[in-house]
């Protein structure tokens, strides 16, 4: 089964991890079907088994937007303002 979709706060966000949390943790775990990276256009593909992966159907599927130094590869840019990350998200 593949999930797709855009990540994407004022505008596309770049960098996002997204993944099923199947142990309902908010984080992306090991063993966790997880997405790579989205690129500036905010998309991202994810790809599993679903008979391989218990709990898969009622799962969240999460999208990590992590702050922090706007040049790190790992920080989430917003396309609508490139030079500053995205607000720290609320639940």
């Amino acid at each position: 089964m593949t999930l797709s979709g855009e990540v994407a706060r004022i505008g596309p966000l770049q960098n996002v991890v997204v993944c099923l949390d199947l142990n309902a943790n908010d984080a992306c775990d090991d063993g966790e079907p997880t997405s790579a990276a989205t690129g500036a256009d905010g998309r991202y593909s994810l790809t599993y088994d679903p008979s391989a992966v218990p709990g898969a159907a009622s799962a969240r599927l999460i999208a990590l937007v992590k702050t922090g130094d706007p040049a790190a590869a790992t920080t989430a840019i917003d396309s609508a303002t490139p030079g500053w990350p995205p607000p720290t998200p609320t639940t």
